[in-house]
């Protein structure tokens, strides 16, 4: 390129002297014959072929030249041809080998390319274990640390939001710890669910609810909390997602929707480390909603009665700047003959509707020991959680007046929020309430303990054949209470205690 600018700069020197040789028309076309036959000058059409490293040809590869966007893709025998620059540089880049550089040379040339044996021979996490990225042949995508979704995430689910082609995940609600619909490839079943298996360690989760669903204390029932919540993110190295039915078929019928893996963290080789992880978020409502002003409100209203002379906005009384708060300690260390890794782990997350919240306290340890010169080997897995959310009154089937956002957004901003005596005002008018009133009486807690853990047991018999046994457990109880306490509205205005409670084994 910078060839064609020294010429073209030339040329600016040429024009005067052909203008004192000819005038009009024909100067005009000299200057352009000059012009076009020193720019066909700097150009060159080269021709080539692209071969793998057993000289079979590579349909699809890029051929580009190096620092512009000027690129080609070869056919189906392998061949491409190209115009660059005199002197130019071609890159060729495919899928699984490596990219090369090669002058632009000669009208044609032969370019054999070299496997990238670093990314054929990374080790993927499969059904039946660990595979080599090159043997692997169903559709399966492991996702390591560094390509996890970045931001707060309470859950193993929230780290494939957006990273995985094929998979949808979706919150039913906004409100922290509330449960996630996951999707591989769309629904896969009408009457069973489309929820794909989840497998830690080993060891498969039953796709069933472990908490309790909210009961209906004026306000309408709402669903469970997410199983998965029990999880401390830092924990986890690596999660592979099983797309279609040969990557899952060792799970059955249970992987007919896809099986997401997740493995959490071992010792590594070295010396032992000790990791703290620790971060704090803020969270604010984006965009709300565009409501009258108590202003504009008055200067709508014809009947002054209307009028009750505060100036609230309804959504400044609700919402608020979340915080949340993660700290993780880590200690592992490998030896010649295991590994270890323990940690423990809070988080605090507070939604942006005040009064909800998501707390979680969680532990783990993974151990892995040889004995009897490596022929018998143990491992161990083991985590236990407590989680604590805290909701409000927002519920799935509790229509407009059961829903704390819809009374938020129905209020009349001249309505204050207290009254001259310091309480709540009360404007019981059409199922329409004050929705700060709401959040004082209303109370909705989940407490959850998790277990899950395994035992894994390796013994060489003889040279190829080993006895494997892995034993798993998995059990939760849960405690659900929600309370609406005696009120001045029409839900429940003598009170109601509902406690729901949940105990899983598998």
């Amino acid at each position: 390129m910078n060839t064609k600018t020294t010429i073209f700069k030339r040329c600016y020197y040429i024009v005067p002297a052909l203008l004192m040789l000819q005038a009009g028309y024909g100067h005009t076309t000299g200057v352009s014959a000059v012009a076009t036959s020193l720019n066909r000058a700097v150009q060159q059409t080269v021709k080539g072929k692209v071969l793998d490293e057993n000289g079979i040809p590579l349909p699809g590869a890029t051929v580009m030249e190096k620092g512009t966007a000027n690129a080609i893709v070869t056919d189906v025998d392998g061949n491409f041809e190209i115009t660059v620059a005199d002197g130019a540089t071609l890159q060729i880049s495919y899928m699984g080998y490596l990219t090369q550089e090669v002058a632009a040379l000669g009208s044609s040339l032969s370019i054999s390319l070299v496997p990238d044996a670093a990314n054929l021979e990374e080790l993927m996490i499969v059904g039946y274990g660990r595979q080599s990225k090159k043997d692997v042949t169903g559709a399966v995508t492991q996702l390591g640390e560094a390509q996890f979704k970045q931001g707060i995430n309470i859950s193993v689910d929230n780290l494939l939001q957006g990273k995985v082609a094929g998979v949808r995940v979706t919150p039913t609600s906004g409100e922290p710890g509330a449960g996630i619909n996951v999707n591989i490839r769309g629904v896969g079943s009408i009457r069973s669910g489309s929820t794909p298996l989840f497998v830690v360690d080993g060891v498969p989760l039953a796709n069933d609810d472990v908490s309790p669903t909210g009961a209906n204390v004026g306000f309408g029932a709402s669903s469970a909390k997410n199983p998965l919540n029990f999880l401390n993110t830092s924990d986890i190295e690596s999660i592979t997602v099983l797309k279609d039915a040969s990557a899952a078929a060792i799970y059955g019928a249970r992987g007919s929707n896809g099986v997401v893996i997740v493995t959490t963290k071992k010792g590594a080789k070295g010396d032992a480390n000790f990791t703290v992880d620790s971060y704090v978020g803020f969270s604010d409502v984006m965009n709300k909603l565009d409501v009258l002003s108590a202003a504009k409100y008055r200067e709508s209203i014809t009947d002054p009665a209307f009028d009750h002379g505060g100036n609230t906005d309804w959504q400044d009384v609700i919402y608020r700047t979340a915080v949340t708060q993660n700290h993780s300690f880590a200690f592992s260390k490998s030896t010649n003959t295991g590994n270890y890794y323990v940690s423990l782990a809070q988080m605090d997350q507070e939604g942006i509707v005040r009064q909800s919240g998501f707390k979680r306290t969680s532990g783990r340890i993974n151990a892995a020991e040889s004995f009897l010169d490596n022929r018998l080997k143990l491992k161990v897995n083991l985590t236990a959680s407590e989680s604590k959310d805290q909701g409000v009154p927002t519920s799935d089937d509790g229509g407009s007046d059961g829903q704390l956002i819809i009374h938020t957004l129905m209020a009349n901003p001249t309505r204050p929020v207290f009254d001259e005596n310091g309480e709540y005002t009360n404007f019981n008018m059409n199922a329409h309430y004050n929705p700060a009133y709401l959040l004082s009486i209303y109370e909705d807690q989940t407490r959850t303990l998790r277990v899950l853990g395994n035992l894994e047991a390796s013994l060489n018999l003889f040279k190829g054949f080993d006895y494997k046994l892995n034993l798993g457990v998995d059990r939760s109880i849960a405690e659900r209470n929600t309370t609406i306490y005696p009120n001045l509205t029409d839900r429940s205005p003598r009170g109601r205690y509902v406690q729901g409670n949940m105990e899983s084994k598998n």
